[in-house]
């Protein structure tokens, strides 16, 4: 659940397709978008929320120049028609601004970016889980390195990050950093989101540990 260029090392750029577009052929737009050196091509709804909280400068177009998608577009695949030809010409060298007028407004969620405090904890919330039960946070994996770390969610204090989940014995909570290289709280050999009966905007919180 992480934005791509910071949990991969990419070429500069690099474009991103993703189409999750329940509102096609609706009022929402076709955008492209260039974050730092690289560029997202999706529909306007929120999809591309997380890249924004990335703190890189972004530009974004609405993509209103026929001249770069397929000559027949059908309202119901435009991942298809519109996307994946813009995606194609961007990685081709097209500039950003040939496809299309800028925008200032591109549609975000109001979701709280994580947040180093004053007093050294990380503040963060829960943005996913995944079918195995796993809470997955927005605090970077990073801010996590070279130290130990009590974390607080919904009553419960994990010491952590551990390693892997192997390292807990079945039936414990622990906190890792994930594969998408956020801080998780998961549950060995169960399910997390089940035994802390928390969803989507649980706040998480950690402290150095011994502080």
């Amino acid at each position: 659940m992480c934005w791509p260029a910071r949990c991969l090392t990419l070429p500069p750029g690099a474009v991103h397709l993703a189409v999750v577009d329940p509102g096609v052929g609706g009022a929402r737009r076709p955008i492209a978008a260039a974050v730092g050196d690289q560029f997202l091509v999706g529909p306007d709804n929120g999809l591309f929320t997380y890249a924004w909280q990335s703190g890189q400068p972004a530009a974004c177009i609405a993509l209103d120049n026929p001249a770069y998608w397929r000559p027949q577009v059908s309202r119901t695949f435009h991942g298809r028609d519109i996307f994946a030809p813009v995606a194609a010409h961007l990685a081709n060298g097209v500039a950003l601004a040939a496809l299309g007028a800028p925008i200032a407004d591109p549609m975000l969620f109001d979701v709280l970016a994580p947040q180093r405090r004053v007093d050294g904890s990380l503040f963060g919330q829960i943005i996913h889980m995944d079918h195995f039960g796993n809470l997955v946070s927005n605090i970077p994996g990073d801010w996590l390195a070279g130290r130990g770390w009590v974390v607080h969610i919904a009553g419960r204090q994990l010491i952590g990050p551990s390693l892997s989940y192997a390292a807990a014995a079945p039936g414990q909570l622990l906190a890792l950093v994930s594969s998408g290289a956020t801080l998780e709280i998961a549950l060995r050999d169960g399910s997390a989101a089940s035994r802390l009966r928390v969803a989507v905007g649980e706040p998480i919180v950690a402290h150095p540990h011994g502080t």
